[in-house]
């Protein structure tokens, strides 16, 4: 499962959906990493060099399937706030938690855990998605093509 996604530099999120009852797909395309260093102006300051890290139209595409869901949460990274209470296990893009405020919350304000007779698994990704879910995500490579349309900001690797 982890290995399609750390065989990327990065993966940003193209689209999500869900049908109700449904399950929760989530598109991602890889980000390349360039092959030079550039400077990066923010205002009067220049930082780097850096790799600009951006979608081009080789760019792998790929799905993280969700069955079973019974919670979902997801933010902006940029949004992210400390949780004290978060733990997960190992990985790069795509990671068990074995505990979290969002838990926390959903067992504190839906039956979406004490009705289900097995562990829970959330699962976290870049724009930050927690998914309370029955059994682990599968991640598959897509054949479509790269969305090219969506604005994105720079991003930018020092390594």
């Amino acid at each position: 499962m982890e290995s399609i996604l750390s065989s990327a530099h990065t993966w940003f999120l193209e689209s999500y959906s869900q049908a109700p009852y449904g399950d929760l797909f989530v598109h991602l395309v890889e980000g390349i990493k360039g092959a030079d260093r550039l400077p990066v102006q923010i205002g009067e300051q220049t930082l780097g060099p850096y790799f600009p890290v951006t979608v081009e139209p080789y760019s792998r595409c790929v799905v993280v399937q969700f069955k079973d869901v019974r919670g979902v949460f997801t933010h902006p990274e940029g949004f992210d706030a400390k949780d004290p209470g978060l733990s997960l296990a190992e990985g790069r893009f795509l990671r068990q938690a074995n505990g979290s405020a969002f838990r926390e919350f959903a067992s504190n304000t839906t039956t979406a855990i004490d009705d289900y007779r097995g562990d829970f698994l959330e699962w976290t990704e870049d724009q930050i998605f927690q998914v309370l879910v029955g059994e682990p995500p599968e991640v598959y490579l897509d054949t479509r093509a790269p969305n090219l349309s969506i604005e994105r900001g720079a991003t930018w690797s020092a390594s």
